[in-house]
């Protein structure tokens, strides 16, 4: 997928050329990671550029921004592991012509937010492509499969193995059910900074409201979040509202016009939540 000019075109490739990316989505950590490794020129300010570093550098860094169990990798030893320290929606695929044969590493982010699709040409063994649609796949693949989340693949072994295994995955163990009460102050806080590091974007976005009570949620969160960078635009939405409105405002424009946020009726979501979380 590509990326703005400012931010660099795909694919992305490290200095040496041995190293090819091509990679849609956003990684949301990718500035933690950057710090970790300041000798490192990045050439564009694309969060994912930031895969490129973490397979080619030697000897590999200890990434305090990462999961303790992935730390301490080395690419040509570990590929794989790479996936695990990345936090964030997204597919790639990564060629490494630095080794023969040449090395393919593709990935899919835990949850399976973005799309990829992995197929095959039965008449040639051996040939894998990968897509983010399906109509991009040649039409000589006869063997097509949705590639799977929180999974990664590597053409030294040709296989698919799951990476993201969480503690909760295996439910069928007693000890894997959690036991103790509801913390609603965790649950809050975990919440707040789910939609803060999804804040990230170099577009800008909105929110999808349903009119219940979790997407009137994020959707407060993100206003609150975003309120000092919103304030010229809230601006000039006030000014077309107030061009395009006539007669009584009503209160739903009235909510619309002070917090810029389409059908948000923010005194009442806040009645119903604060008992639980807090002030929004």
């Amino acid at each position: 997928m590509p990326v703005l000019l400012e931010s660099g075109a795909q694919p992305l490739i490290s200095d040496d050329g041995k190293l090819i990316l091509a990679v849609n989505g956003e990684i949301y950590n990718h500035s933690q990671l950057r710090a970790e490794i300041p000798s490192y020129k990045f050439k564009t300010h694309s969060d994912c550029e930031i895969i490129i570093p973490l397979v080619c550098l030697r000897p590999p860094p200890r990434f305090s921004a990462v999961r303790s169990d992935t730390r301490d990798f080395q690419y040509r030893e570990y590929g794989k592991e790479i996936c695990g320290m990345l936090d964030g929606m997204f597919s790639f695929v990564l060629l490494d012509e630095s080794v023969t044969p040449t090395r393919v590493i593709a990935s899919r982010d835990p949850v399976g937010i973005t799309t990829l699709y992995q197929g095959r040409v039965s008449s040639k063994p051996g040939v894998v492509v990968f897509a983010s649609e399906l109509k991009a796949l040649p039409e000589e693949c006869d063997e097509i499969i949705s590639f799977p989340p929180g999974h990664v693949y590597d053409s030294q072994t040709d296989t698919i193995e799951r990476y993201f295994k969480p503690t909760w995955w295996d439910t069928d163990h007693d000890d894997k059910i959690p036991t103790s009460p509801v913390n609603l102050e965790s649950l809050r806080k975990t919440l707040e900074t789910a939609v803060k590091k999804r804040l990230m974007s170099e577009v800008p976005y909105g929110v999808l409201l349903s009119g219940g009570l979790d997407s009137s949620l994020i959707a407060a969160i993100a206003a609150r979040e975003t309120e000092k960078v919103a304030q010229l635009q809230a601006e000039a939405r006030r000014k077309k509202l107030a061009e395009a409105t006539s007669g009584p405002v009503t209160p739903t424009q009235s909510v619309i016009s002070e917090y810029g946020t389409t059908g948000f009726l923010f005194s009442m979501i806040r009645s119903l939540i604060e008992p639980a979380f807090g002030c929004v």
